[in-house]
C-alpha cells in the first residue's frame, strides 16, 4: 500500500514567501511571471536563475529547512499503518533530497540540478530528459515496479486537485533570515 504525495505548489509557505519578496522589492506578480508556464519551461527557467550560484549556499539554505512537526507525525502515522510514503515534487531534488532524508522515505522524486564541478556552482544545463522524472506515469509505473503492487494499492494525494494554497500534509518550515542575508550579500537575486 502506497500514499504518493504530488506535490505541484511551493514548499514555501505563503505568508514566508510574500515575506521575502516584500523585503527584496519584486511583486508577486514578477516572480510568478517566471514559473506560471508549462513545467517544461519553468524548470529550465528555474535553473537559469540558480546558474553560477554556489553549492555551498544552496546546501546551507536546504539544510536549515526544517520538516514542518505536523508533517514528521503524519508520516510516523502513515508508516505504521503499513503505508510506503514516496514524494512527487515538481522541485530541484535538492530539496525533495531532504525530505527524503529528515522523513526517512523510500522515495523522493524532484529534478537534479546539474553542477560545475569546476567551480562548485549549479549549472543551468538540466539533464536530458529531465522531465520524466517528474511525470506522475512514470513515477507511478516505478513504483508499482519496485513494490511490486497493483495500480490500486496506490492512493495519490495531490495539491493541485484539492485546490489547496499549501501541500497536503507536507510542510517545509524555510528559514527566511538565511535567504534574506544572502539577499542582502548580493549571492542571492
Amino acid at each position: 500500500r502506497v500514499v504518493l504525495f504530488d506535490i505541484t505548489s511551493s514548499f514555501i509557505a505563503p505568508a514566508t514567501l510574500a515575506d521575502i519578496i516584500s523585503q527584496v522589492g519584486i511583486s508577486a506578480q514578477e516572480l510568478n511571471s517566471c514559473y506560471q508556464h508549462d513545467i517544461d519551461d519553468s524548470i529550465p527557467n528555474a535553473a537559469r536563475h540558480l546558474d553560477g550560484l554556489p553549492l555551498a549556499v544552496l546546501r546551507h539554505i536546504a539544510t536549515n529547512t526544517q520538516v514542518d512537526v505536523n508533517t514528521i507525525e503524519l508520516i510516523h502515522t502513515l508508516k505504521i499503518m503499513g503505508y510506503q510514503v514516496p514524494l512527487l515534487k515538481r522541485s530541484f531534488s535538492f530539496f525533495t533530497d531532504i525530505l527524503k532524508d529528515k522523513l526517512n522515505i523510500p522515495y523522493c522524486y524532484g529534478v537534479k540540478l546539474l553542477a560545475d564541478e569546476d567551480s562548485h556552482t549549479v549549472s543551468a544545463e538540466l539533464e536530458d530528459g529531465f522531465i520524466h522524472s517528474i511525470q506522475r506515469d512514470r513515477v507511478i509505473a516505478h513504483l508499482l515496479n519496485k513494490e511490486k503492487i497493483a495500480s490500486d494499492d496506490i492512493t495519490i494525494i495531490c495539491d493541485k486537485n484539492l485546490a489547496l494554497e499549501n501541500t497536503p500534509g507536507i510542510s517545509m518550515l524555510f528559514d527566511s533570515k538565511t535567504i534574506l542575508d544572502y539577499y542582502n550579500q548580493h549571492i542571492l537575486s
